[in-house]
């Protein structure tokens, strides 16, 4: 059977539902390191945990789910208020905190993280759908009007990413997010449309963005690059990279990074077409690395995708 150490160790990981390492575990538990490092071997050895670059983990979200479930909601309460409590609590990623936050019922404080990180939550969780689950969960509890417009945009950008077009389009179309955030929504939406093959919706959406006078010089380079996207989906090539080479001109100015990722991906994909393959290789290549340094995981499987067609 499992030692008390043992348990506490497994119950840690599993509340955190995050790769943790044994100094961090050490400190977390206020138990002396010698004792976790040998809780994680014995644990290791039951096949309970896995172990890579002095990480440890759960080995399966089943695995998880049973922990979790046989947890006692007192249990659940301690450890979590343990840890919020604990001086390092804010060095923890930001999807651990979340997850203990809102198992100490602390929506207020999640409030405030989900107003203020919004944007970075996409690469906080494990996956979309984990962060959809746990977004309508808290969004019962959330009080502020805009905050929760912020989830219900967070909610929709998720089932976007994880490739669920007929949901994610109703989200988009169920909510008004103009004053959040008034070029993406549409954007993704325009996206949504072009995959159905439904391009003269996708070109109106993308048409009324460009024509906006109030639109920004960053944001025009947003629009400018899924206008080409958009058209190479049309296999209309010489639009195509006329538009994404003058989002490319505007986003280097700018030195905005998401955009030149994405925008050399829509370039590299229009030399692949046009057979001229190192070219294409060396702006696939680009997009890669700006991606790997913003730490966009989502868009690096695209990104591997195309060098592997080359």
């Amino acid at each position: 059977g499992l030692g008390d150490t043992d348990l506490q160790v497994l119950e840690l990981l599993a509340m955190l539902g995050e790769d943790l390492n044994p100094e961090l575990i050490s400190q977390l538990l206020r138990i002396k390191k010698d004792e976790v490092l040998g809780a994680l071997a014995s644990l290791e050895k039951a096949g309970v945990v896995a172990e890579n670059n002095d990480v440890f983990k759960i080995r399966n979200i089943k695995l998880v789910d049973h922990i979790l479930k046989k947890m006692t909601s007192s249990r659940k309460m301690a450890i979590s208020t343990s840890v919020i409590n604990n001086n390092i609590f804010e060095m923890l990623p930001l999807k651990a905190r979340m997850n203990l936050l809102e198992k100490n019922r602390n929506y207020d404080i999640i409030e405030g993280i989900i107003k203020r990180d919004w944007k970075q939550l996409p690469e906080k969780f494990t996956s979309q759908s984990d962060r959809v689950g746990f977004l309508r969960k808290v969004l019962l509890h959330i009080k502020d009007r805009n905050t929760r417009r912020i989830a219900e945009l967070v909610i929709c950008n998720s089932l976007f990413i994880s490739g669920d077009p007929e949901e994610a389009k109703e989200c988009y179309e169920s909510h008004d997010f103009s004053e959040i955030d008034p070029v993406m929504p549409d954007v993704n939406l325009a996206s949504i449309y072009s995959s159905m093959s439904d391009y003269e919706k996708s070109d109106e959406i993308i048409s009324r963005l460009l024509s906006c006078e109030s639109l920004k010089e960053d944001q025009r380079a947003i629009v400018m690059t899924y206008k080409g996207q958009n058209l190479v989906m049309q296999r209309m090539y010489d639009d195509a990279y006329k538009v994404t080479m003058d989002s490319i001109s505007i986003s280097e100015k700018l030195g905005l990074k998401e955009i030149l990722a994405t925008a050399y991906n829509v370039i590299g994909t229009i030399k692949t077409e046009n057979a001229e393959y190192a070219t294409a290789m060396d702006y696939y290549n680009r997009s890669y690395e700006l991606n790997l340094g913003l730490g966009l995981r989502h868009k690096l499987a695209s990104n591997l995708n195309n060098i592997a067609i080359i």
